[in-house]
């Protein structure tokens, strides 16, 4: 399951995209270049965070998806990748 879909901008305006999934129980991220389905992956590791050593893998106690989602934005704020936006990922198939 999807948790969210940040677009995110380095400071020389290169454009990445950073997915968050549950995965059998575990946080798993992915990033790729550009803002389209076409970039190439990137490593996480690359996103220089500045109050944290890596992304979190872990939710707090009792921590909704969304307050999830805005923690990891908020960390990204002051980031070497800043995000731009959130996709939505609420997709739901009738």
């Amino acid at each position: 399951m999807k948790v969210f879909q940040f677009n995110l901008q380095d400071g020389f305006g290169n454009k990445k995209t950073l997915n968050c999934f549950l995965k059998d129980g575990s946080i798993m991220y992915e990033m790729h270049s550009s803002w389209g389905s076409s970039g190439m992956p990137i490593s996480v590791e690359n996103i220089h965070l500045k109050y944290a050593l890596r992304l979190p893998i872990e939710t707090l106690e009792e921590e909704t998806k969304e307050e999830f989602t805005r923690r990891v934005w908020m960390l990204l704020e002051d980031s070497t990748d800043k995000p731009v936006h959130s996709v939505n990922v609420n997709v739901k198939f009738v």
